[in-house]
């Protein structure tokens, strides 16, 4: 009775908003996410499911496709010889979703958006390359003082130094284009309706309530070529819902949390993982006593990754990195080798380590409090970390906390332990490393480590050695232990298969 109930639910979700179902024709294809969006706007697209939409209905100069940045909106463009002005050409007959053409003055204001700290435009630190970005990004100048501009109906961005991986930051939602006389006339309210936005890319949002609807483009005449003529995005469904509504042909494909994995084996659906999220336990270095870096290093030598591996939640493995496996820098792995990322060993001597430490405090250690995130599972293996502090004779105490809770106490230095998560929605290695670097690295775990920071700096283009030697430093940091990796999954139907999945601007490709 309790799985018929659950299949009606299910129905009623995913059916209230459309009689279309992911498999009644090729035409059409109905994908469940998590949470619905709040809004479709590029220039504050930051979830998946938001990212989902803008992917799909934009289209920057630039597009990540197949593993590669390729041209989009942009039909050439080129470098000066000192690297420092890059000026690109639109492709000829862009047009918008309701018949007008796109012009350069509509990317121009996009990037102004994204450099208007009001704005809070997710990774816009990396339009610091800008002549002029940093400023106003930081509220010292006005955007529309920033060297992007139309000349000529191109569109031209000033360097303060060679960017080579321009394109790729070009790419990412925070610099499609936006046309000011819609955002201005939506009053506060942009991307919130179909009626207060207009795209540019394959599809347009035809319905944002309960469901999102979007629609072929038919004034798209670019090179990435619509699958479907109508999909439908649904959310709210639990996990067991979403395998119930694909077991009976009514979605194509849905994300799924990791705890939900051998549930959609079971039902036999085919399942695509990646993994972008790494897990670890950060020790505050402004903590007293635990902050210290010898006493820090004490407690990470006491650690061993056999010792809680039995303990992560379904879909978690032990990792020995601080960036995901699945997190590239221009597309491409800038690790040496996958698999030579080092697990941590326990040192026999962990416990004179530690005393010796703490003689400079009267040889005392104070009680510890280790956060960890609610709605992960995560309860066995925090404790399962905290015995092995606790066998060096350390009273340790672990906390759930929220995970928005969380993020602000990180970012205000208000913990002594934590076990918490560092993922790069943009799907950027350069973005996770920078977490500990320069000003992004107050922001996310309230320190820096200075030697991260000397190896790719705050901005600019970064090369496969520095990030490699960056990831290198923060393994060395007392005060950071990689301990896991996870991800996030779609479980699909054999209609999804046509469907692109992959790391970036929420990974679902509609296109071709």
């Amino acid at each position: 009775m309790k799985r018929i109930l659950s299949l009606l639910l299910c129905l009623c979700l995913l059916f209230c908003a459309s009689g279309c179902s992911g498999s009644d024709s090729a035409s059409n294809v109905r994908i469940a996410m998590g949470t619905l969006p709040v809004n479709i706007d590029p220039q504050l697209a930051e979830s998946g499911e938001e990212l989902a939409i803008v992917r799909n209905c934009f289209e920057g100069l630039f597009r990540f496709d197949g593993g590669k940045i390729k041209k989009a909106a942009c039909s050439d463009y080129s470098v000066s010889e000192d690297g420092l002005t890059w000026t690109f050409t639109l492709r000829k007959g862009a047009k918008w979703s309701d018949g007008k053409s796109v012009s350069a003055k509509d990317f121009v204001f996009g990037i102004q958006r994204a450099l208007n700290p009001d704005t809070i435009a997710p990774y816009a630190s990396l339009l610091y390359c800008i002549k002029g970005g940093e400023s106003a990004l930081k509220g010292e100048a006005d955007p529309s003082t920033a060297a992007v501009y139309d000349k000529g109906g191109k569109v031209v961005i000033e360097l303060v130094s060679p960017q080579k991986d321009l394109p790729e930051i070009l790419s990412k939602a925070m610099c499609m284009p936006c046309r000011e006389d819609v955002f201005t006339m939506a009053g506060g309210r942009y991307g919130m309706s179909s009626e207060l936005i207009v795209c540019n890319g394959p599809y347009y949002l035809a319905s944002i309530d309960k469901s999102v609807y979007i629609l072929k483009n038919e004034h798209y005449k670019g090179d990435f070529k619509p699958l479907f003529n109508k999909t439908v995005f649904t959310y709210g469904a639990t996990d067991s819902e979403k395998i119930e509504s694909l077991s009976n042909d009514i979605s194509a494909l849905s994300t799924l949390s990791g705890s939900s994995i051998d549930e959609a084996k079971q039902a036999n659906l085919d399942l695509t993982a990646f993994n972008d999220t790494a897990w670890m336990v950060v020790i505050n270095p402004a903590a007293k006593v635990v902050g210290d870096s010898a006493v820090a290093s004490a407690l990470k030598s006491a650690v061993d990754s056999h010792s809680y591996a039995d303990a992560l939640p379904t879909g978690f493995e032990v990792f020995g990195g601080v960036v995901a496996p699945r997190l590239t820098a221009n597309g491409k792995d800038y690790r040496s080798k996958n698999n030579g990322l080092p697990t941590l060993k326990a040192n026999e001597n962990a416990r004179d380590k530690l005393v010796a430490a703490l003689k400079s405090y009267s040889g005392k250690m104070p009680t510890l409090t280790m956060l960890y995130p609610e709605g992960y599972e995560l309860k066995v293996t925090a404790a399962r970390l905290a015995q092995q502090w606790q066998q060096l004779g350390v009273i340790i105490n672990i906390e759930a906390v929220g995970i928005q809770s969380l993020n602000n106490r990180l970012a205000s230095g208000d913990y002594q332990i934590a076990l918490c998560s560092l993922s790069a929605d943009d799907g950027n290695a350069v973005s996770s490393l920078r977490a500990f670097a320069g000003e992004d690295g107050n922001g996310n775990f309230g320190f820096t480590v200075d030697s991260v920071t000397a190896a790719i700096g705050v901005t600019g283009s970064v090369t496969k050695s520095q990030l490699e030697q960056a990831e290198k430093e923060l393994l060395k940091s007392p005060h950071v232990m990689p301990i896991a990796v996870s991800g996030h999954y779609y479980v699909h139907t054999d209609d999804a298969k046509k469907i692109g999945l992959d790391m970036h601007q929420g990974g679902i490709k509609l296109y071709k």
